[in-house]
């Protein structure tokens, strides 16, 4: 008894037109997603681990800026002072500047922490609300607290450029 020996079609039997078994096709495309899942995560991972300002502890910013400071002012003339800054008791994020300006101390404009930098919003500050003062700075160093600001007391607008040192 001969066998008769069936011809079967390139796509017959689970292949493609290429000979290839279609289990091979879904496997190699398990594989494929299952390694670029894989490479997605471990992407991800090393991405989230690059340090950050806690977003937990949104007053972790302003700790540095905290303290007594001695200011110098290198556009108007006159001997150093002291600053103190204080944490503001409402805001995690803000800071009160006593003397800014060497305003003295009933005049602690509140200011805005994010990062290194430092920003006091436009505002009047003292007890008759004489002075409005406005300005930013950078701290350069963990000692230093480079600052642009304004001063003015209604007739005489004064802009300064100022350097905090770490006392």
């Amino acid at each position: 008894m001969k066998r008769k020996y069936l011809r079967y079609s390139a796509y017959s039997c689970g292949r493609n037109k290429h000979g290839l078994s279609s289990v091979f096709n879904k496997k190699f495309t398990m594989k494929t997603k299952k390694l670029f899942s894989l490479f997605l995560i471990t992407a991800f991972a090393f991405t989230s681990c690059i340090p950050v300002d806690d977003p937990d502890d949104p007053g972790a910013n302003r700790e540095k800026f905290l303290g007594s400071w001695t200011c110098t002012e290198t556009n108007r003339k006159g001997p150093a002072y002291e600053v103190v800054v204080n944490e503001n008791p409402d805001f995690y994020t803000k800071v009160n500047i006593k003397n800014f300006g060497l305003l003295g101390n009933e005049a602690a404009p509140s200011a805005d922490v994010s990062g290194d930098e430092i920003a006091v919003p436009g505002q009047y500050c003292h007890n008759d609300n004489s002075w409005y003062v406005e300005g930013d700075g950078v701290m350069t160093t963990n000692n230093r607290i480079d600052w642009e600001y304004e001063l003015n007391d209604g007739s005489t607008l004064y802009q300064v450029v100022a350097v905090y040192d770490r006392n």
